[in-house]
């Protein structure tokens, strides 16, 4: 099986260029050949190929023709965050599992790493816009698997919360708009959920209490899908800022 690229393989020309000749040393065509000959001492724009052997049996194999950016990126870029996440968890697992500390600072350092990542990516060269799209969703799954992890969930203390006399998709909503219209510095549904739930809590007039809030990621990715219930959460905003009293300082 031909290998997974790492998402930070896409960082500059020259993790790029090493990406390229990694590939390269899959070929099979010319077993005798050296592999110094195969490597590129530039990044090649224009598509290439090797031809990769596959055992099909313990006898049988064939032999196929592997684009690098037609067949081999399309293929593997959707794999990325899978592999990056089962690294993190292993690393975890490996140095970190007693050691909730050093397991958030290790977190909060690979955190910035993709965040940086997520501009570089943004704007990279390196790669068409449908590559691009792909590489850039695999980085925000990464990012939201370490915002989720549960390593945070001890650190917040619920008792400082603010809590605010909305409903939980008023309040989503509000930092939508705001996000929406440039005034705050979140970038990512993940990050900015994040925020909302270990600051906030909701008001229910069911039973007439403050609530955790709880998905507030998945809450601003539907409204920014076009979800209906945008409209209600909107309006009450709406209602409630525009009502010349809000503004009356007492």
């Amino acid at each position: 099986m031909i290998f997974i690229p790492s998402i930070l393989d896409f960082k500059d020309e020259d993790t790029f260029l090493t990406l390229q000749n990694r590939f390269l040393t899959f070929d099979d065509r010319t077993p005798g050949l050296t592999s110094e000959l195969l490597l590129l001492s530039n990044i090649k724009q224009t598509d290439f190929e090797i031809i990769y052997k596959r055992m099909t049996s313990y006898e049988n194999q064939t032999y196929n023709t592997i684009y690098f950016y037609k067949d081999f990126l399309p293929k593997k870029i959707p794999l990325i965050a899978d592999q990056e996440i089962r690294n993190i968890n292993a690393e975890i697992e490996k140095s970190f599992k007693y050691k909730s500390s050093e397991c958030k600072l290790y977190l909060d350092e690979k955190l910035q790493v993709f965040k940086d990542l997520n501009l570089i990516l943004s704007n990279t060269a390196l790669v068409k816009e449908h590559l691009k799209f792909l590489l850039l969703n695999e980085n925000e799954k990464i990012i939201e698997f370490i915002y989720n992890h549960e390593i945070w969930h001890n650190a917040i203390n619920h008792s400082n919360k603010i809590k605010l006399k909305l409903s939980r998709s008023e309040i989503i909503c509000l930092f939508f708009l705001l996000k929406q219209k440039g005034l705050t510095e979140s970038k990512y549904d993940s990050e900015l959920g994040k925020l909302i739930e270990n600051s906030f809590e909701y008001y229910s007039g069911v039973d007439d209490s403050y609530k955790e809030i709880t998905l507030a990621n998945k809450l601003l990715a539907s409204f920014k899908n076009g979800d209906k219930s945008i409209t209600t959460a909107a309006e009450s905003l709406k209602n409630l800022l525009s009502d010349e009293d809000f503004y009356i300082l007492k």
